[in-house]
């Protein structure tokens, strides 16, 4: 039993390492990227909140959600650093 929560605790590790990361390194097919993180990590935080319990898996979901929303603060500035104002979505919407 003792082995399930190491099991559930490392994957969840993982999968915040890989969603702080990996959209760094690739910045083509992020849709696809973010859309299959979210697949992976759904089962992921329900597992970690049957092993190790609802305040875990509450912090685990803020620390998600956290990384997400920085990527997205980061990807903001950097079209308002290249003159973006965000007037115009069709950028935004075929970037």
């Amino acid at each position: 039993m003792n082995s399930m929560y190491s099991i559930s605790g490392g994957l969840a590790l993982l999968w915040l390492f890989l969603a702080c990361f990996l959209p760094r390194r690739s910045p083509v097919g992020q849709a696809r990227l973010v859309a299959g993180m979210i697949a992976i990590g759904v089962p992921i935080l329900g597992w970690l909140t049957l092993h190790w319990g609802p305040a875990v898996g509450i912090c685990a979901f803020a620390a998600g959600l956290g990384a997400i929303l920085h990527r997205n603060r980061q990807d903001m500035r950097e079209n308002i650093d290249q003159g973006d104002d965000g007037a115009d979505l069709s950028k935004r919407v075929l970037r």
